[in-house]
């Protein structure tokens, strides 16, 4: 198996964890129902899940929050007197 293909089985079985973890909390709360059967397991499932897959693209996810850090610091820097009084 690819690594690719990895990423995009750890997405797909997040997205359905979750989906199943959203209907479910959905319908104890709705009809006042006691814990569902798979519903905290499926919960710890996505989690791990979630963690794994930001073990696996760690380097992106550095990458982007340092983009975006780098940029709001230069947007700031740039920005600094923002007049609030309009002269006339």
């Amino acid at each position: 198996m690819k690594s690719k293909d990895l990423d995009y089985l750890i997405i797909i079985i997040m997205v359905l964890c979750g989906l199943y973890v959203a209907l479910t909390g959905l319908v104890m709360d709705v009809l006042n129902l006691p814990m569902l059967v798979f519903h905290n397991y499926t919960g710890y499932v996505s989690m791990v899940l979630a963690g794994v897959h930001l073990i696996r693209n760690w380097r992106r996810v550095k990458f982007f929050l340092w983009k975006r850090a780098e940029t709001l610091f230069n947007y700031r820097q740039t920005h600094k007197e923002i007049p609030t009084t309009t002269q006339f």
